[in-house]
């Protein structure tokens, strides 16, 4: 090659290089920032894939705990038999820096299928469902898991005709790999043929969702844990009363080593069906707020901090409106798409925290946008082989 061509070829290459950088640039410029209690959200604009869901698998309600050099990640899955209906839970753990890649994982939590009486029987519906995991208190080696199993007042397991509610169960684990379960009996080692006992509030009552429903319209108890200054602070969304509307409910408890939770508080009422997850913000003394919105007809996720680590009253967490002003804008492009089960990255006590030196804000969707079925009909898309994909935020003082 001659030094003429070479160098022709040189300059072509700094100037495809330096197209890349101005798209990347104008790129991450787009990613919009705006301001909530004082402080300023942007988006990173980083999005990429966490977790290529095969096709036979299902995988959302993503939650990564940063716990030292180690990563804990836990989600919620499919039952053990492929392509049926019912939930699992699976778990795996990576040492080392962060890698924004799902580590290895397997089953952790399922049901019975021979078992109706079981509250984790998985029966054509339920076994083990949307796991929230939290340290026990200092000096205790354990991870507490707190799950749902999916059952019917009428206990006639009938998927046509009973009414289905969520109820609460218990586990723990000192590593993501082997897990004991919450029985009458107290802790066991866990096994599809042990039965769990329904985690009961300071007042003795079963914790379960409010209202009863036909299955597929089942909801509550889906939230997030943060253990903040000596008190674990559980947050869900459920049914009202009167089963009409949705809001966002409270429990506290000083040790979750045997349920112990408070009867349920309202904190925000009439918040439209989302999924919303509430955590201490990482270096602030307030409560960020991730939920789902919509920006005209197309989903979003949107994020809101508190002034403070108030739940009740002016600045605390009864004071926000969840609407969509607080869009992280994953949807500026203009395509429809599903972002389902957003869940974020913890510390070991349920608050946010950074995987690395960047400060930024790592969370997960489970992807089941339905127009991508077209070119991959396999059963029971898009939940199944919906890919978890990933982002992040950051805070600042003042707008960029």
């Amino acid at each position: 090659m001659s030094r003429d061509l070479q160098a022709k070829c040189q300059v072509l290459r700094l100037l495809i290089g330096a197209i890349v950088l101005l798209a990347y640039s104008a790129a991450k410029a787009e990613a919009p920032c705006f301001e909530t209690s004082g402080i300023f959200v942007c988006y990173d604009n980083d999005e990429s894939v966490f977790y290529a869901t095969p096709e036979n698998q299902v995988a959302y309600n993503v939650q990564t705990i940063h716990d030292g050099d180690n990563f804990y990640t836990i989600y919620h899955s499919e039952p053990r038999t492929h392509y049926k209906t019912g939930d699992g839970v699976k778990a795996g753990a990576r040492s080392g820096p962060y890698s924004f890649k799902m580590p290895p994982h397997d089953f952790r939590l399922w049901g019975p299928e021979d078992d109706p009486v079981s509250l984790m029987a998985s029966t054509g519906t339920g076994g083990a469902a949307n796991p929230i995991a939290i340290s026990g208190l200092p000096g205790d080696p354990y991870f507490y898991v707190f799950f749902l199993g999916v059952n019917d007042d009428e206990q006639m397991r009938d998927l046509a005709r009973s009414h289905w509610r969520h109820y609460l169960l218990e586990a723990r684990t000192r590593d993501f790999v082997s897990f004991d379960l919450m029985t009458d009996a107290g802790w066991a080692p866990f096994s599809p043929d042990i039965r769990p006992a329904p985690v009961r509030d300071t007042a003795g009552a079963i914790i379960r969702s409010n209202s009863a429903r036909v299955l597929g319209h089942t909801q509550g108890l889906i939230g997030s844990i943060s253990f903040v200054n000596g008190l674990y602070y559980f947050f869900y969304f459920d049914y009202g009363p009167d089963g009409n509307e949705f809001n966002l409910y409270l429990r506290t408890s000083t040790d979750v080593r045997r349920g112990g939770w408070s009867p349920a508080k309202l904190v925000l009422s009439s918040i439209g069906l989302r999924m919303v997850r509430v955590a201490k913000a990482w270096n602030l003394d307030r409560w960020a707020v991730m939920y789902g919105c919509y920006v005209g007809n197309l989903q979003d996720i949107c994020v809101q901090y508190t002034r403070s680590l108030d739940v009740f009253g002016p600045g605390g967490l009864s004071d926000l409106q969840l609407t969509s002003d607080f869009a992280l804008g994953l949807a500026r492009d203009g395509r429809a798409r599903s972002f389902a089960q957003p869940y974020w990255l913890t510390d070991r006590w349920g608050n946010l925290d950074a995987p690395d030196s960047n400060g930024s804000m790592e969370f997960y969707w489970t992807d089941m946008t339905h127009s991508q079925c077209l070119a991959h009909p396999y059963p029971f898309c898009p939940v199944y082989g919906g890919a978890v994909r990933r982002g992040s935020w950051s805070v600042h003082s003042g707008s960029r």
